[in-house]
């Protein structure tokens, strides 16, 4: 069945129409994926075999996973049935991501999971209103404006925000109207951050924070540190743009992180300036990693010996 090469009809037969729909209707069904696939594979269309290929990758099976790549570059963006597109990626046969700068509310947008909002996008009347958006879990680059019209009640599976912007007061309440968003990405200005957050109540139902900073003495993370006090305490990481990541972990252990021996070497001294002055003695179990391994031993024994 796999190694076949089909003739494609770029027209969808109309007793297919039905099947899709039952797709659409019910996204997390893959029986129903099984039905249509097996239904274009009869008509003679490639997606058959496609989406009979994504789902035995979806299962664990990876032996024509090189096919099925074929595939989607050369149809994917006739299969989207999601237009005006500008990246789509597959997911068991039905678009998984999408990056699109305008919708029109469709049911093709039902089996979407992931999408990226570009610079200059129209798309906030579409995702305050689409009911079609049930799958979507993740929201890329989104801005306030935007975000505000999001609500838990046409994106139910909203899970995870990457916000384009500072985080403000505003999108802080609104976040915290949304329970099933668990993960939020954002920039921060201090000392804002650790002012507003630690009001709001976001870390009541975020298990994941990221936050974007400058590293710098207005990084306050003495207040991130007290705020993770509470036993149900999230998974927070401050992202600095000098590369060093600062993590507070679950097990009140803060990491922090280098994206390379090289950078270690050079920021060390200045990273661990900022958690001498700001980090309370909850958080003093440490690790110290550089380009994913770990660095203790560039952690001068000064600071080794302040820990203890």
């Amino acid at each position: 069945m796999w190694g076949r090469r089909w003739r494609y009809h770029r027209k969808v037969p109309r007793a297919i129409d039905p099947l899709l729909q039952a797709v659409f209707d019910n996204p997390k069904d893959d029986h129903l994926r099984e039905v249509v696939a097996d239904a274009l594979m009869e008509q003679g269309d490639p997606r058959g075999e496609f989406i009979s290929l994504q789902l035995a990758v979806a299962r664990g099976t990876f032996k024509h996973m090189d096919r099925a790549s074929a595939l989607e570059r050369r149809f994917g963006r006739d299969w989207a049935g999601i237009s005006p597109i500008s990246r789509v990626r597959f997911g068991r046969g039905f678009p998984w991501l999408v990056e699109a700068p305008t919708a029109n509310d469709q049911p093709e947008w039902a089996t979407v999971a992931v999408l990226i909002l570009p610079t200059g996008h129209t798309l906030a009347p579409f995702l305050g209103s689409s009911r079609w958006l049930t799958s979507l879990e993740r929201l890329m680059n989104v801005d306030t404006q935007t975000l505000l019209r999001c609500s838990s009640a046409n994106l139910p599976s909203l899970r995870a925000v990457h916000l384009s912007h500072d985080l403000d007061v505003e999108t802080l309440e609104h976040l915290a109207t949304i329970p099933s968003v668990t993960e939020v990405s954002c920039r921060a200005t201090a000392p804002f951050t650790t002012a507003a957050i630690f009001r709001s109540d976001l870390l009541s139902t975020v298990q994941q924070l990221r936050l974007r900073a400058v590293l710098g003495e207005a990084l306050d993370l003495s207040a991130l540190a007290h705020a993770l006090a509470p036993a149900t305490q999230p998974l927070v990481s401050i992202e600095t743009y000098l590369g060093v990541t600062f993590e507070f972990g679950r097990e009140r252990v803060l990491k922090v992180s280098f994206l390379s021996q090289e950078l270690a070497v050079s920021l060390s001294d200045r990273a661990l300036d900022t958690v001498r002055v700001n980090v309370p003695s909850t958080f003093r179990q440490f690790e110290f990693i550089a380009a994913g391994k770990p660095a203790n031993a560039l952690v001068p024994e000064s600071f080794h010996r302040w820990l203890r």
